[in-house]
């Protein structure tokens, strides 16, 4: 897995989306918000594309 933008959206943007996705997921876990948190992490794994690399096998 890695962590590229898809589409046309500028690296930076996306960087920042990953950052925002990753501190909310933080806090739905801190807030025990079970709902939050998944919703979150499907979001998460949406964003990740297989490049078939070593840690694609993982």
């Amino acid at each position: 897995m890695t962590m590229l933008p898809t589409g046309e959206q500028p690296l930076g943007e996306y960087v920042a989306h990953r950052h925002e996705l990753h501190r909310d997921l933080v806090d739905a876990l801190d807030r025990r918000d079970r709902d939050e948190a998944l919703r979150l992490i499907r979001e998460h794994d949406t964003g990740l594309q297989d490049t078939g690399g070593p840690a694609a096998e993982r």
